[in-house]
């Protein structure tokens, strides 16, 4: 939808989420060599993937782990109660959490 919507997206993926993303949807995604087809499937058809933006999610020196990177939101999904609970306690082990907690 921020795609379609000419929204510019920083993604990252944990490797739960891609094993997620594997055993629901069939979609295997390698977090070392990030294809956007490989996630989006047939929906990447007619979007800019240049304004989505793959960070690895060991990557601490990716913009969005620092406070005075400008975003417009974050949005953690499917998110864990274990994410849920590094994020509510500023756990910064990966960069979703160290992103939440800078936002």
């Amino acid at each position: 939808v921020l795609l379609r919507a000419g929204r510019t997206v920083h993604l990252t993926v944990s490797p739960a989420a891609a094993e997620v993303l594997l055993t629901e949807c069939g979609r295997p995604l390698d977090l070392n060599r990030f294809d956007p087809a490989a996630l989006l499937g047939g929906h990447a058809a007619g979007l800019d993937l240049a304004r989505l933006r793959y960070h690895h999610f060991r990557d601490f020196r990716a913009g969005i782990a620092s406070g005075s990177f400008l975003t417009g939101g974050m949005a953690v999904c499917p998110c864990s109660m274990g994410t849920v609970a590094a994020v509510a306690h500023g756990l910064s082990e990966n960069l979703i959490q160290r992103a939440a907690d800078v936002h």
